[in-house]
């Protein structure tokens, strides 16, 4: 039997209220325990179980394959990732410990302004391309 799961320190503010959501997801999902979870998501159970522990906030890959295993809302879940480690960064916030640093915050910022402008030159060099051969 997996031992029960710690209580997570709401003093942590917006972090400890994600895990406790994810904590509620997995709940709704039927309790499956981390390993059923490892086996979906090929995370560690360990991992897994840091995810909803509060402590910081996880990875958005962990929080993400977390919730597709769990049959939550990857968008909703997105939006709710990128609120609250947007807070985290902000001044006088630091004392929350995310799973990423500004450092890898800003990279991944820059890695999806890239892919967009990426994705808006295809589309244009596709609609280029179909405009032609129609013709």
């Amino acid at each position: 039997m997996p031992r029960p799961e710690e209580p997570v320190d709401e003093s942590k503010g917006s972090v400890a209220e994600f895990a406790l959501s994810l904590r509620d997801l997995r709940r709704k999902a039927g309790s499956p325990n981390y390993r059923e979870l490892s086996a979906r998501t090929h995370f560690s159970a360990s991992t897994l179980s840091t995810a909803a522990s509060g402590r910081r906030l996880p990875s958005l890959d962990v929080t993400l394959a977390y919730v597709r295993s769990c049959g939550g809302d990857v968008t909703e879940w997105t939006q709710r990732w990128q609120s609250i480690a947007r807070g985290i960064d902000a001044p006088g916030r630091a004392a929350q410990k995310p799973g990423i640093t500004s450092s890898e915050m800003g990279q991944k910022n820059l890695i999806d302004v890239s892919v967009g402008v990426f994705l808006e030159v295809a589309k244009t060099i596709i609609q280029q391309v179909e405009n032609r051969y129609q013709r």
